[in-house]
């Protein structure tokens, strides 16, 4: 059978299911509980939905697709990080670090291990994006604002931000204050307000008639987004979610490392102290007038802003804890847009990406100050200079040993699929008959859903309970009247693949299964017995009913011309870049 990677929120796609996917957005999910908004994420959403159906259409497999995705991020990230990197330090050598720096720190491989695969997007683009808007001001400063060429980088800006926000809406507000803090230390050369104005500008204008998809329905009809504000405005959840304190945030360290268990905090592990000394002693090699040539070819004005970009990553990281954890609370309740960041880990991106710069010019300034030395023969120089690239290779695969030593979870062990799950879709797929399938205590990844049969999460059902107290209820009386009102004929016990699920004391414990298996025996439901391992059981008196919200209709006519519009937009950008001289 066919391996696949498991982890994370991304939904495993059968055939079947990419086949029955729109064209056009899908602004209400029909086959998840009971009916659910789809323009809360609409804006990687649909551009997903539209990337996976071309990619079947031609003959690629979700197994393909799903490699190909990651492979895809990898490169991506790698070339990025490069790319930033060698432009800060002068196309220095030793910037080959800075992709290893970038993409295989703790909270990149937490990202992978945890299937984040949007996020994971965005955080390998987001180097080149602040590159480009870099690239842009500083070629405003001194060719101005009307060169033909900053014109077309101002065009390539706005398609590559409309593309980040595709990824990820969050990651791309930190790339956009990244920009408006470089602007800040360039304030002294330019006219601050001038170049505000051509920097996002027309990006900005770009980005609001690419994204018209889903700004025009979530602007026009405001019904339906009003039960999700609680959510994300809640102190008690941005403390809950504040797992990272400032000596994990600035050593680099994610809070979950290596585990990726959700909750489980580990200690600090002292050797990830040395990540920030190397980093800021880049800061003893600032000065202008330095006799080396290839220290005085620097961009010190970039070390000191990748420096203070660094510590404000670190700072933002750690969320509602302590130092001045009420700053984070202030703006998480005051300041516009920051309630997305209820989970302040997504500011490690700041941490990471400065290291990524900082540290290969740390460890270039010390080989350089090593052939720079007098009366020293030339081999043992560069044996010397050399030894300081293998002795930092050495202790950053020390750092992430885990990662070596096979302890880490998630999409770094694979799952195989079984033929229980295809039997089970192929089940669903014959029974034409409208209703929904209760899976508790939530989904298996490869579980199968549809309009005619939504899959409904024990989690929603019985509003974020745990297993034991599932257990009870099931144990009721009013279980079968519940689940016949919900229209449910299929109860699915998980069989947590990846063993997150049954936990006690955040250890794997299949007792917890086989007595949830166990009460649902004892209600009467008829188990079926082709299931073996998945514990499947019918109800027969079910009642299904569906129904769909009247503001939805609103929300796709809405949708409908957005995509439009969109189209148009994305058409005529291209155009304009492709075409326009440099």
């Amino acid at each position: 059978m066919d391996i696949y990677f498991n982890a994370g929120d991304l939904d495993f796609f059968w055939k079947e299911h990419i086949l029955s996917l729109s064209w056009l957005p899908q602004v209400y999910v029909l086959y998840k509980d009971f009916g659910i908004s789809g323009l809360l994420n609409l804006w990687l959403a649909y551009p997903f939905t539209i990337v996976l159906k071309l990619l079947s259409s031609v003959g690629f497999s979700w197994w393909m697709i799903e490699k190909m995705l990651w492979c895809f991020i990898f490169a991506l990230g790698i070339v990025s990080s490069y790319k930033l990197t060698t432009y800060i330090c002068s196309n220095s050598r030793i910037s080959f670090l800075s992709p290893l720096i970038y993409m295989g720190n703790t909270y990149f491989l937490l990202l992978f291990g945890g299937g984040q695969m949007g996020i994971a997007l965005a955080y390998s683009v987001s180097p080149f994006v602040l590159l480009k808007f870099i690239q842009y001001i500083d070629d405003y400063i001194q060719v101005g604002g009307s060169h033909d060429r900053v014109w077309k980088k101002c065009i390539q800006n706005g398609l590559l931000l409309a593309l980040l926000i595709c990824f990820d809406l969050r990651l791309s507000c930190l790339v956009v204050g990244m920009v408006i803090l470089y602007l800040l230390f360039r304030r002294r050369d330019i006219s601050m307000f001038s170049v505000a104005l051509h920097t996002f500008g027309i990006p900005f204008l770009m980005v609001l008639l690419i994204h018209m998809f889903w700004i025009l329905p979530t602007v026009m009809v405001r019904e339906g987004l009003s039960a999700v504000g609680s959510e994300f405005t809640h102190i008690g959840m941005l403390r809950f979610l504040s797992v990272a304190d400032f000596s994990h945030a600035i050593s680099l360290l994610h809070p979950n490392w290596p585990e990726n268990l959700f909750g489980k905090v580990y200690f600090m592990q002292l050797e990830f102290l040395i990540l920030p000394i190397v980093a800021f002693s880049s800061l003893l090699w600032i000065e202008k007038k330095s006799k080396n040539y290839e220290l005085r070819t620097m961009n010190y004005e970039l070390i000191l802003f990748f420096t203070l970009l660094a510590l404000i990553g670190a700072f933002l990281a750690k969320g509602s804890q302590e130092p001045f954890g009420g700053i984070y609370i202030w703006l998480f309740e005051h300041f516009p847009g920051f309630m997305m960041f209820r989970d302040p880990t997504k500011f490690y991106i700041l941490t990471a990406l400065s290291y990524a710069v900082l540290i290969p010019y740390s460890l270039k300034c010390v080989r350089c100050q090593i052939l720079g030395v007098k009366n020293l023969d030339k081999k043992v120089k560069r044996m010397v200079s050399t030894s300081v690239i293998v002795l930092f290779l050495g202790f950053w695969c020390f750092t992430i040993r885990p990662l070596f030593l096979g302890q880490l979870t998630g999409n770094f062990r694979p799952i195989q699929l079984t033929n229980e799950f295809i039997r089970l879709k192929d089940l669903l797929l014959e029974d034409s008959s409208p209703s929904r399938t209760l899976w508790l205590p939530k989904p298996d990844k490869f579980m199968y859903a549809s309009n005619v049969h939504p899959v409904l999460s024990g989690e929603t059902f019985y509003k974020n309970a745990s297993v034991s107290a599932m257990t009870s209820y099931v144990k009721e009386p009013e279980f079968q009247k519940m689940i016949d009102t919900a229209g449910v004929k299929y109860i699915i016990v998980s069989l947590d693949l990846e063993k997150r699920m049954f936990l006690s004391d955040y250890v794997f414990n299949p007792k917890e299964r086989e007595m949830l298996v166990q009460a649902i025996s004892k209600t009467g439901l008829y188990r079926l017995p082709e299931f073996k391992d998945l514990a499947v059981f019918e109800n027969k008196t079910f009642i299904f009913h569906e129904e769909i919200p009247d503001f939805v209709k609103k929300q796709e006519y809405w949708s409908n011309i957005g995509v439009i519009v969109s189209i148009m937009s994305l058409t005529g950008f291209i155009l304009i870049f492709l075409f326009k001289k440099k």
